[in-house]
C-alpha cells in the first residue's frame, strides 16, 4: 500500500510544480502594464487575453512541457501501482 501512497504522492508533486510555472507565466504576462483603462469590460477581456496567452507561451517553455511530460509519468505509474494493489487484494478475497 506505500507504493501506492508513494506513486500518488508523486502525482501531487508533480501537479504542484506544474502549477506554480503556470502561475509564474500568468503572473509575468499579467504584470505587464497596459496603460490605463477606463472600460471595465476591456480590462476584463485584457486580463483574459493575457491569462490565454500566458498560458500559450508556457506550452512552449520546455520546462513546463517536460513538468506535463513527468505528471503524465506519475499519474500512470499512480494508477499502475493502484490497480495491482488492487487486483492484490482481489486474488487474496
Amino acid at each position: 500500500m506505500e507504493d501506492v501512497r508513494t506513486a500518488w504522492n508523486e502525482v501531487g508533486d508533480r501537479l504542484v510544480a506544474l502549477g506554480l510555472k503556470l502561475k509564474l507565466h500568468a503572473e509575468e504576462e499579467l504584470s505587464a502594464p497596459e496603460g490605463t483603462v477606463d472600460d471595465e469590460c476591456t480590462r476584463v477581456r485584457k486580463a483574459i487575453e493575457g491569462v490565454v496567452e500566458a498560458f500559450v507561451d508556457a506550452a512552449k517553455d520546455p520546462a513546463v512541457k517536460g513538468d506535463v511530460k513527468a505528471t503524465v509519468v506519475a499519474l500512470s505509474d499512480a494508477l499502475d501501482a493502484t490497480a495491482t494493489a488492487v487486483r492484490q487484494r482481489v486474488r487474496a478475497a
